[in-house]
């Protein structure tokens, strides 16, 4: 009989015992003569009577067993509470474990059980966990900003429209209640992109096809910097401490400052394809590219430019395409940056040395729940950390397919909840 293949483990859960573990695999193709898959944990140090003799005669509280009708490739099995390794000892954190599944055959002369083994070595223990905040919604996914009693509000953006220029088209600003409740805070607004909020809680948003950055306060809406030339496809936005306006663009490398009459200043030229903007607390400027070199620039309050990182990007090979959807956009957050990382499905953790590491996703899209460095991702792009430091919300696309690999549409908000 065929083993199955590309067994992968999650930890999905804080319990410290079995039902943290979800295993999904790939199944055979011929499911004709397969009764159910079991789901066997050994410990690493007990691995030498693991055969297909010794596991298809284990008691049925040393494995998971579901039908093949029961296996998605999206959502795989899960162990219980009660379930034990095959020492018949409870799995807990701290101990060393692989992963077997066992393909128990209907008739075993048409064919055997087979053991297929995965070598590598789990360890139970407390991670970040991803969960939907959102059901996902008509919208298309953007940049999201959170006010003081973590509503988030995220501008309608959508790749196609954006592509097909139409400037006639109107879209809403969501608001995103604590509960997870979607509706629309503003209506009839142009296609947006970046976006911030102010120490008094007035949201910024830029306005892609206007040349301009739209301030809402109060319900009312005003227009900051129209007919400037340097503002020409706005994205990024960035308040600092004093409420002082930074803007990026997708047409021309500058950094741009907006003072409170409406005048553009130029702070840096920078290079190209910014979309991203953040600081950090020493007047520090840093700036997400979406470019396929998946750079990180820094700017201080100085205006000297250097690349700070790059993170890592990615291209299907078969995508036949322009690739727009690189990179999305940046936070600073407790001395980190953390960014968006579209094209490979991953927000990565950029240390203020310039290192790189992944913080919450595996780089494979599916649903995203779990573990955060085993969660699948759909194009993350905007990110968004609650006021008391312990969520992380990201917006993404809820749209799987593989020939719509660069949609932001239909949205979903994300929740990772973090450990202290």
């Amino acid at each position: 009989m065929p083993s199955v293949s590309n067994i992968e483990v999650s930890d999905n859960g804080n319990a410290g015992d079995g039902s943290d573990i979800e295993v999904i695999f790939e199944e055979q193709s011929d499911q004709s003569n397969i009764q159910e898959y079991r789901i066997v944990v050994s410990k690493a140090t007990s691995t030498n009577n693991l055969n297909v003799d010794f596991v298809s005669n284990l008691d049925v509280r040393s494995y998971a067993g579901e039908s093949p009708d029961e296996v998605f490739p999206v959502r795989g099995i899960t162990l219980l509470s009660s379930t034990t390794d095959t020492d018949g000892d409870p799995i807990k954190e701290g101990t060393g474990y692989i992963v077997s599944v066992l393909t128990v055959s209907k008739d075993e002369i048409l064919s055997s059980n087979f053991l297929t083994v995965d070598n590598r070595v789990f360890t139970l223990t407390q991670n970040n966990l991803v969960s939907n905040y959102t059901i996902q919604f008509d919208g298309g996914a953007g940049s999201l900003v959170i006010d003081n009693d973590d509503s988030l509000y995220m501008g309608h953006y959508n790749i196609v429209d954006h592509l097909s220029g139409v400037e006639e088209e109107v879209y809403p600003v969501y608001q995103i209640g604590e509960t997870g409740a979607v509706s629309e805070y503003i209506t009839n607004l142009p296609l947006m992109t970046g976006s911030a909020i102010d120490s008094k809680g007035n949201l910024y948003h830029s306005l892609l096809f206007k040349e301009e950055i739209l301030k809402i306060e109060n319900n009312s809406t005003t227009r900051i910097g129209t007919g400037n030339r340097f503002l020409t496809s706005p994205d990024g936005l960035y308040l600092d401490n004093e409420d002082n306006l930074f803007v990026v663009t997708q047409n021309i490398d500058h950094l741009l400052k907006i003072d409170q009459n409406g005048e553009v200043e130029i702070i840096a030229r920078i290079p190209e394809s910014p979309r991203g903007i953040t600081g950090d607390y020493n007047g520090n400027i840093y700036i997400s590219h979406n470019h396929k070199n998946g750079i990180i620039t820094k700017v201080t309050k100085e205006g000297e430019v250097s690349v700070l990182a790059q993170i890592p990007t990615f291209k299907p090979e078969s995508y036949v395409l322009d690739y727009l959807m690189w990179v999305g956009y940046i936070s600073f957050f407790e001395g980190a940056l953390y960014v968006a990382g579209m094209s490979t499905d991953i927000i990565y953790k950029v240390n203020l040395d310039g290192s790189v590491e992944n913080f919450v996703g595996s780089g494979l899209r599916g649903i995203p729940r779990g573990d955060a460095r085993t969660a699948r991702l759909n194009r993350p792009i905007g990110l968004a950390f609650s006021k008391d430091g312990k969520k992380l919300y990201i917006s993404v696309s809820a749209d799987i397919e593989p020939r719509h690999t660069q949609s932001t549409t239909p949205a979903q908000i994300i929740e990772v909840s973090l450990l202290e």
